[in-house]
Order: C-alpha cells, then sequence, then structure tokens
C-alpha cells in the first residue's frame, strides 16, 4: 500500500519483457559488470570464486519465495493478530463499512512488521526488472557464503566474506550500490545501469551548485558581510573570463554602471552567474564565433546577453530566451 505512488515502475517485468531482456545490450552490460566483480574478488580471494544469477526473477518464482519465507510466515501471523485486535476494539466502526475500510486501511499503512520479511514483496522485488544480483561464494564447486539470512553472522561477517565482496564490488564497478542494509543482506546488491548512474551525477551536480547559489543569495538577503569566511570571486574577477582559446569562441567582456558598493555576496553571486553563461555558451552555442557578456550597475542589473555571430544554431540551457535569430539572453 505504502508503494501505490511507484508501483507501475517498480513493477516487475511481463514474461514479454523478461525474453526481451535476454541478449539484449542492457543484458550485456550487467554481465560484464558482474563479470569485473568477479575477476577482482578472484584475484584478491586466490582459492575462491564469486557465483551470481543474472536471470530475471519472474513474479511467480517472487510469490514462490515469499510464499515459503520464515520471516514472511512469522510477520503475517503477527499483522494478523494485530488486525483482529483492532476489529475487535470497542472503538472500531464495525457498523460503518466506509469509516471500518479506512481505519483498517490506516492501520495497514502505518503498520511495522515484526519481524521484518527478509525478502520483498511479489512483484516489487529489484530482481523483477534486473535491478539486483545476489552474489555466493563458492569454492571448489561448494557454496562458502551463501544468500540466507542464518548464515549472515558465521560465514558473512565471522568469515569475513561480507567485507571481501564489498571491497571487490567497490574495486571493479560503481555500478553496483550496497550491500542492503535493512534488512542485512551482504551478498545483495542493486544493479544501477550506466545512463542511470549519468542522470544521478547530473542531479547531485545541480542539485549541489542551486543549494550553493541559494545560500549566496540568502546572504545576500541577510546583508551579511561576513556570509562566506573564504575569498570569494567578485565583480572585478569577471573580466578574468574573457579572452579565448584555441578553438574556441572569443569571450568579450564589459563592465559599465556602478559596481562600486556591492556587498561581497552579490559580487560573487554575479561571478558565478556569468561564469555559468560563459560556460554554458562554450558548451552549447559550437558554432558561435564570439561570446559577450555585459555587466551593468544600476537600481536593475541584467547580465549578461550573449550573442552569435554565427550561421549555426547553437543549443541553451535553462533561464534563457532567445531575442530575434541572432541573440540570446539570460535574464538574471
Amino acid at each position: 500500500m505504502r508503494s501505490t505512488a511507484h508501483l507501475a515502475e517498480r513493477w516487475s517485468w511481463t514474461q514479454e519483457r523478461i525474453e526481451a531482456f535476454e541478449g539484449s545490450p542492457e543484458q550485456r552490460d550487467l554481465q560484464q559488470e558482474i563479470d569485473r566483480v568477479r575477476t577482482a574478488f578472484a584475484a584478491a580471494n586466490p582459492g575462491f570464486e564469486l557465483y551470481a544469477n543474472p536471470q530475471v526473477r519472474s513474479l511467480d518464482v517472487q510469490v514462490e519465495h515469499w510464499n515459503s519465507n520464515e520471516s514472511v510466515r512469522a510477520a503475517s501471523e503477527a499483522i494478523l493478530a494485530a488486525a483482529q485486535s483492532l476489529i475487535a476494539s470497542p472503538g472500531f466502526p464495525a457498523d460503518r463499512p466506509e469509516l471500518a475500510r479506512e481505519a483498517l486501511k490506516a492501520f495497514l499503512s502505518s503498520h511495522t512488521p515484526a519481524p521484518s520479511p527478509t525478502i520483498a514483496a511479489p512483484g516489487l522485488s529489484l530482481h523483477g526488472q534486473m535491478r539486483a544480483v545476489d552474489f555466493q561464494v563458492h569454492q571448489g564447486g561448494q557454496v562458502v557464503a551463501g544468500p540466507s539470512t542464518r548464515t549472515i553472522d558465521t560465514d558473512w561477517l565471522a568469515g569475513g566474506w561480507a567485507a571481501r565482496l564489498d571491497a571487490a564490488v567497490r574495486e571493479a564497478s560503481s555500478s553496483f550500490v550496497g550491500p542492503q542494509a535493512s534488512p542485512p543482506a551482504p551478498w545483495h546488491y542493486t544493479y544501477v545501469p550506466e545512463a542511470a548512474i549519468d542522470a544521478l551525477r547530473v542531479v547531485e551536480e545541480e542539485g549541489s551548485r542551486t543549494l550553493a547559489e541559494m545560500r549566496t543569495m540568502v546572504a545576500a538577503l541577510r546583508d551579511r558581510e561576513d556570509a562566506d569566511l573564504a575569498p570569494q570571486n567578485g565583480i572585478a574577477d569577471i573580466e578574468r573570463l574573457g579572452g579565448s582559446l584555441d578553438g574556441e569562441p572569443r569571450v568579450q567582456v564589459h563592465l559599465t554602471g556602478d559596481l562600486e558598493e556591492l556587498s561581497p555576496a552579490v559580487g560573487a553571486a554575479a561571478y558565478r552567474i556569468a561564469q555559468e553563461s560563459v560556460t554554458n555558451a562554450l558548451r552549447h552555442a559550437r558554432h558561435a564565433t564570439r561570446i559577450e557578456v555585459q555587466v551593468v550597475g544600476g537600481d536593475r542589473c541584467e547580465m549578461g546577453d550573449l550573442h552569435k555571430f554565427s550561421e549555426g544554431k547553437g543549443q541553451c540551457l535553462a533561464r534563457v530566451r532567445v531575442v530575434g535569430s541572432d541573440l540570446v539572453r539570460f535574464d538574471k
């Protein structure tokens, strides 16, 4: 019930989707990441090897595992007893179906299973979309450390295999995240495809940059001269953005108007905006021959204008509007 909002995107693949995955580039990428981890593990632990099942865990298999899991049985008995106690309580609106349904829904949504099941609910397992891998340690065809909660303390922790596996994963691949912490499963790693990793990196970088800019602007609004203890680039430093490199457009910077009374925080924010404008122009307006940044001091300052002097068409990022056919204005 708590996964309703994301049920469609998390639900296990259909049989048709599973068959399409077999032999696909996506499966080959996954197998390559698994092989990298296996190679690193074998090199660090002579005589031992890793095994990982690269097959998608279908919904039928998930149901079978769920129905035979001891932790699920214990948690089911506990939630049944708690629900029966709720229904038998004096305040439960048993004679009013709508209210009774809402009360039971609220109970189920807030209930914390005890003990916590050691496997995901059928249909929601990451194995159902091949977004998780369970590793096993083998020696001479025998399982030394397998995916069983009963062996966590003896084999994975006391035997040191949890740390050895984690070291091999971290050394060999950036596509695995883990191991799973709750419930603990030192053999279980989430697989994140490279395309998703790139997207997450972009989100993380943009989030960090936005947070930094927000802090700077808040400090400026509070007129805190000591907002940043470290030296900051300011208005005068914008001129250093000018110049050109081989194969890149020439950057021209013009500073006009009253810019002397700006606080350090505002100057730092202006420098960052100009820097981002130039960076975006160099990155996306690939056919431009000149980039011009104008910083004008006054009651209302707009910075800066970027002109494209070519017939090519560049692309620009957010907060940018195109004026006419040859002027791109960064409104800030």
